[in-house]
């Protein structure tokens, strides 16, 4: 055989290399394991979502709260698009507002989500990853970054992450998976097959308020970006689907890696890279809440890294179709800022919808208004252009109640004629403005700050009871009064722009609404659900309120149905619930997805009996004026009126028969007549009023024999005790039984705990207390506690079953005398009253110890300062003045 020549021997040796790299490229492979069945996993935690109130879809160009950069910003498809107008260009998702204009500006809730850091600010414990998906040139892509500020007002550049994108770049869309606390990017990734993540400045921590996006270091004038959705989205309660694969021939070194496609269909090979560089160790979690809801096909390829280069040496196959379930969300219509009572239609008959040329009353620098189809258009001139709204009914002005009356919305547009972005507008004037007045705008009018105008048709509500919606520049020496503070507003107009070039506009619809509040004892709670892959979801509303500082809601749903999406409605009938701010929350569960919302706004109810934390005694006002018995139920039922009694009658409240709940009973002084009004059976007692001979003295009522009933008695104006004892109907003793004198108070109580009650008086300051045990004086004679001046007010205050002594000073201090050890309680005098206070001790919190509880007559008013700790001030419950006689007693349960 012939020898080889040198080069040919070259030649072999060559071929044999490149035959044995076809081998291993030929033997290279990755195979996709799971999931290998469809699967389908709820919808996760994102912050527009669940925040901002819609997600960053991109339907709208607002889904960014400002841009700057770009020219001419559009939603075309679900996408956001737009030109570059200079090398630096950006968007944020959450806006924090200027810090660099002369004035304030005052930013709105605006309809569809409000991407207003102020309004919406990021909880970074919760909210962590960032994704997008997003389309550059590749000559134009080469990093992208994020910043975030922690101080409303100031701009989004002081801290950050940079994603330095190493790998070659690809025209068109990619998706951006970053974790803004940088901790976990390199966790499962090779370092030099990814984009690297640096940190610049403080972490992302506490509260930011405003959140930007840089997608490329520099663009070249007119370059076109697109973003297709992006979410701010918490991994730790993410669902998840664990991707895995296998491979064949692949070595290992950090020149390896695999890479992750999704598609949102299985064929073509034409998805977006969501992470590269991942180990090749066949498993990858896939947080979900990074993905909006859709469809999604996962594929690999494994790539290998040549100098600045990647080459793909092998594609897997499709995985089973990964679907992200679309959440159910629910819009509340009402409660709503929308859905109070409205002025204009409730008071001057006449909506402000824009549909007719009295909707509004004047004009200043506007020019050509016209009224069509329920829209005004009209043309603002330069100057100053102001729209004042109408507020007569049949020519008189109907003044404005401020503190009925709380939001305002209108929904406006304007021409974008001549302006390019968000920046250019606002400094071309793009900014509203909302004056009111009583007198006069200039006598006592108060100014808006600015409220930025968007481009398109965009509704705009204010919470007019804010203090940070009037202007204060220029104000400081003459502050303006406000909305709240006025007596009355009868001046109400809306600037709608204050350009420097002549702009039409377009209004079509104001409302001026208060809180909202039940109608005739009902609320109609209103909603709008939506889902994008459900026909059926399964409903629950439930509702809450505030108790002190801790928020409770009811464990029993008002509505728990399977509904349709769209509309619905719910009649709540609420007209026997205490005062108190009521929210509501809706759980809907599709299946798939279980979401909970809450109302934003309460129903409010201040018309009706006030919420107490009590479960013993009742609060009880005795109203001298026509004799109601008005109740206040301990647990929590609603309020009882009783009609027994006349101006005439004092009150006289006692078991008398012995069914542990107090009957309404009052005292004829006049006549000597007893009027009872049993409990237990609703009738009078003996059918008759009952006359108890002797002087007509004070009512003492008490189990005077201890046989459990209280017995009808009285103490008159010489000391002599009248007892008719319930247990024979006979005089206690056969007659007046003498103890006490002319001036003395009767103060009666069990003080020798023998289950009978004892005579006992008070008078400046000492006690004489006859023993029903012994029928001694206890002490020997008068015992000292107190002084002149001094209410006495004796109850059980440690729990012993003896009715302790005690005296209520009234500046306020209460000094207790506790028969279990016969020390003061808590050590000396307790604060709680002042002098316009007078006493109503009782067990009202049903520990089986008196609490101190002082009653405000001028406004009818209850402090409780419960003896299990704790305190209360309980709500009115009363009438001011001294025609409300405040009573204790279990008059509804035993």
């Amino acid at each position: 055989m012939r020898a080889l020549t040198k080069s040919a021997a070259h030649r072999a040796t060559a071929f044999m290399f490149l035959f044995a790299a076809l081998q291993v490229a030929h033997s290279q492979s990755i195979t996709i394991t799971g999931p290998s069945s469809n699967v389908a996993v709820e919808d996760g935690d994102d912050f527009a979502t669940d925040v901002v109130g819609h997600p960053w879809s991109m339907d709208q160009v607002r889904d960014f709260g400002m841009d700057y950069g770009f020219a001419d910003p559009v939603s075309v498809n679900g996408e956001w698009q737009a030109q570059s107008l200079e090398s630096l260009a950006y968007y944020q998702p959450l806006f924090q507002g200027f810090n660099d204009l002369t004035y304030s500006m005052y930013f709105t809730r605006y309809d569809d989500g409000t991407p207003y850091g102020s309004l919406n600010p990021i909880d970074t414990s919760k909210y962590t990853c960032l994704s997008m998906r997003s389309s550059l040139p590749a000559s134009v892509r080469s990093s992208l970054s994020v910043f975030w500020t922690k101080n409303p007002g100031l701009p989004a550049i002081t801290h950050g992450v940079g994603l330095v994108d190493t790998l070659p770049a690809v025209n068109g869309y990619r998706m951006y998976n970053i974790d803004l606390n940088v901790s976990g990017w390199y966790s499962d990734r090779n370092a030099p097959l990814t984009p690297g993540l640096v940190s610049v400045g403080q972490p992302w921590q506490s509260t930011v308020y405003g959140l930007m996006v840089r997608p490329a270091l520099n663009f070249p004038f007119n370059t076109t970006h697109k973003v297709d959705w992006m979410r701010l989205y918490d991994p730790t309660t993410s669902p998840t689907v664990q991707i895995t694969w296998s491979t064949s021939g692949v070595p290992g070194g950090s020149t390896y890696g695999v890479q992750l496609f999704l598609d949102d269909n299985a064929s073509g090979y034409n998805g977006d890279l969501f992470v590269s560089g991942l180990s090749n160790d066949g498993s990858y979690t896939l947080r979900t809440a990074a993905l909006p809801p859709g469809d999604y096909y996962a594929y690999f390829r494994v790539v290998q890294l040549s100098g600045q280069s990647l080459s793909t040496i092998a594609t897997s196959g499709y995985s089973a179709r990964i679907r992200i379930d679309a959440a159910p969300v629910v819009a509340f219509t009402a409660p709503s800022f929308t859905s109070g009572e409205e002025y204009s239609a409730s008071a001057l008959a006449n909506a402000w919808d824009m549909n007719q040329a009295s909707d509004v009353d004047s004009y200043f620098d506007v020019y050509w208004p016209g009224f069509q189809g329920g829209v005004l258009t009209a043309l603002a001139g330069s100057t100053d252009p102001q729209v004042r709204l109408n507020t007569r009914r049949n020519g008189a002005v109907v003044p404005i109640d401020p503190r009925k009356y709380r939001y305002l919305t209108f929904r406006m547009d304007a021409d974008e004629t001549g302006t390019v972005n968000f920046i250019g507008r606002m400094l071309a004037g793009w900014v509203a403005r909302l004056i009111w007045w009583n007198a006069g705008s200039d006598i006592d009018g108060t100014v808006s700050k600015d409220i930025p105008v968007l481009e398109g048709w965009h509704s705009y509500t204010l919470d007019l009871w804010d203090s940070n919606l009037p202007e204060t520049s220029g104000y400081e020496l003459n502050p303006q009064p406000g909305w709240k503070n006025m007596p009355t507003i009868k001046g109400l107009r809306i600037d709608p722009l204050e350009c420097f070039n002549s702009t039409f506009f377009n209004y079509d619809d104001v409302k001026l609404c208060a809180e909202n509040r039940p109608i005739n004892g009902s609320y109609t709670v209103k909603w709008d659900l939506s889902d994008a892959d459900s026909a059926s979801v399964d409903l629950k509303v439930y509702y809450g309120y505030m108790d002190g500082s801790t928020y409770v809601e009811e464990s029993q749903p008002l509505v728990d149905q399977s509904v349709s999406p769209g509309p619905g409605n719910y009649v709540w009938d609420m007209s026997n619930m205490p005062n108190g701010n009521y929210h509501l929350r809706f759980e809907v569960d599709d299946g798939t997805n279980l979401r909970s919302y809450k109302s934003e706004l309460p129903i409010i109810i201040d018309d009706s009996y006030p919420r107490m934390s009590l479960n013993g005694m009742d609060p009880t006002i005795y109203y001298r004026n026509n004799g109601w018995w008005i109740t206040l139920h301990a647990d929590g039922s609603g309020y009882t009126i009783m009609d027994w009694g006349h101006p005439v009658v004092e009150p006289a409240p006692a078991d008398y028969d012995n069914d542990g709940i107090m009957d309404c009973a009052v005292y004829w002084r006049q006549q000597g007549n007893w009027y009872i009004r049993e409990s237990s059976t609703g009738q009078m007692m003996t059918g008759n009023p009952i006359t108890l001979a002797g002087n007509r003295g004070d009512p003492v009522p008490a189990d005077y024999d201890g046989d459990g009933l209280d017995d009808i008695a009285t103490f008159d104006a010489n000391g002599n005790w009248y007892i008719l004892q319930s247990s024979n109907g006979q005089l206690k003793g056969g007659g007046p039984i003498n103890w006490g004198w002319g001036g003395v108070t009767p103060v009666p109580g069990d003080y020798d705990n023998d289950g009978t009650a004892d005579l006992a008086v008070f008078n400046a300051g000492e006690w004489w207390i006859l023993q029903s045990s012994n029928g001694q004086a206890m002490g020997g004679g008068g015992i000292p506690w107190g002084w002149a001046g001094t209410i006495p007010v004796p109850g059980d205050y440690d729990g012993d079953g003896a009715t302790d002594l005690a005296v209520f000073d009234p500046v306020g201090t209460w000094y207790i005398l506790q028969s279990s050890n016969g020390q003061m309680l808590e050590g000396g005098g307790i604060s709680w009253g002042w002098n316009e206070t007078q006493p109503v001790p009782g067990d009202y919190d049903n520990d089986g110890k008196t609490d101190l509880v002082a009653y405000h007559t001028a406004e009818g008013m209850w402090y409780f300062r419960f003896s299990g700790g704790g305190s209360e001030s309980g709500g009115r419950w009363g009438w001011n003045g001294a025609t409300s006689v405040p009573i204790s007693g279990n008059f509804v349960t035993p």
